[in-house]
């Protein structure tokens, strides 16, 4: 084995372990601050901001809660089988919900049906646990340098094919309680599954890729088909239209909302902006859904700015260490690559004369610029971030050196001695 200078690996090492992929938050927040005109027999009710449907009997309303939670049940609990937390707060919080319905049925109706209804509600954000499941499904079976694998799209097609049965059983849930399966459902379920036969059609021709895609959007499409046999629920006891795209809660929220609700809705936002939209909310800068969202949305883009400035300031310094070791110690690799590195340096004006003996050095301000500079071409044109990054940076760097001292290089030589160095 050839020895290496372990101190500038060793620092190497550590900026590659510095570059994780920090998923930048997505938010969607359903709630919307308008009152439709059309919502007829309802109240606003001063404490929450909930439209209180008058016509609905409380009875119904129970109802309604108890048929949305056994319909919700089994894909809660499947997803909490796989460790997705937001399913325990769904249950927790609906649960909760519809305990002080019942307390209060008997003390205050008005107040009970709110309660009941704000418990249906939680409980129909149930399809919302299916993402969760399939970025864990992803996550862990993808394959290395986290590239797409059969193995991939049969994992994905397994939970594809465990939310189908979910779905089955849910829509005969929904028939026993006398209630009917709304076209749009099986319209979705036929879609899902002639992607999922296209998905299996190209993955046997080889064309993996394409064959994930589709696997994905069955996936999708299947939990757009459980999220609408919930809405179809709604509309059918409370007597109502509902557009497929439209979310529940865009229905029956009005424009003041107590600001303890907002800090409840907070509560539930990413850790790493939440206590400035708390803060704010708190001095009355925020005091309705469109604030809070408006909010959010700055919040999410300034931070989606930061990880990408993070990241292109990372892949600079690794790939100026991997040239800094090249042509310093390149000898201790590889000869003929470290005489490329020395003459791509030369011919881009990024050595300085030299001072005594030995090498000359490197102009490092110009070496971390011209990286720069490369590093963010590089992510404006692909969108890639970390290691995706630095993985696309190092193919285009050795064509550059390449076309600029017709020597072929290998700069992984040096991520390879790392790998060498972490494991022993």
């Amino acid at each position: 084995m050839i020895r290496v200078k372990e101190t500038g690996l060793i620092a190497l090492a550590l900026l590659l372990m510095s570059i994780i992929v920090i998923p930048i938050p997505s938010l969607t927040l359903s709630i919307n601050d308008i009152i439709r005109d059309d919502n007829e027999n309802v109240v606003v009710d001063e404490r929450t901001g909930l439209l209180v449907f008058l016509n609905i009997s409380l009875s119904d309303m129970l109802r309604l809660a108890y048929i949305v939670r056994n319909v919700s049940m089994p894909l809660l609990e499947w997803s909490r089988g796989y460790n997705v937390s937001l399913a325990n707060v769904i249950i927790r919080l609906g649960d909760e919900f519809l305990e002080r319905a019942i307390n209060e049925s008997s003390v205050n109706e008005t107040r009970a049906k709110i309660y009941a209804f704000v418990s249906a509600v939680i409980y129909a954000h149930a399809p919302a646990t299916a993402h969760p499941v399939l970025a864990r499904t992803i996550r862990e079976n993808v394959g290395e340098n986290f590239n797409i694998t059969n193995n991939t799209v049969l994992a994905v097609y397994n939970r594809t094919l465990e939310l189908s049965s979910l779905l089955e059983n849910a829509k005969n849930i929904v028939v026993n309680y006398n209630l009917t399966i709304s076209d749009r459902v099986r319209e979705l379920e036929i879609i899902a599954s002639g992607l999922v036969n296209i998905s299996l059609t190209l993955l046997n021709e080889g064309f993996t890729g394409r064959a994930f895609g589709m696997m994905i959007r069955a996936y999708n499409t299947y939990t757009r088909a459980y999220s609408f046999l919930i809405k179809s629920i709604f509309a059918q006891i409370l007597g109502i239209r509902l557009d497929p795209r439209e979310g529940l809660t865009n229905r029956f929220t009005h424009r003041i909302v107590v600001r303890e609700i907002l800090e409840r809705v907070i509560d539930n936002l990413p850790k790493v902006f939440r206590e400035r939209i708390r803060e704010k909310v708190r001095n009355g800068e925020i005091k309705n859904w469109e604030d809070l969202r408006r909010e959010v949305r700055r919040e999410i883009e300034e931070y989606r700015r930061y990880i990408i400035e993070k990241n292109i300031d990372i892949v600079t310094s690794v790939l100026v260490q991997i040239i800094r070791l090249l042509y310093y110690r390149g000898d201790m690799l590889n000869k003929t690559l470290q005489d490329a590195i020395e003459q791509w340096l030369s011919e881009e004006g990024m050595l300085l004369e030299r001072l005594g003996f030995g090498r000359k050095p490197i102009d490092e301000n110009k070496l971390r610029e011209y990286l720069k500079d490369l590093v963010r071409k590089t992510y404006s044109e692909t969108g890639y971030i970390g290691l995706e990054l630095l993985k696309e940076c190092i193919n285009r760097l050795e064509s550059i050196i390449r076309d600029k001292t017709s020597i072929s290089v290998d700069l992984d030589i040096v991520l390879y001695y790392i790998s060498q160095l972490r494991h022993g």
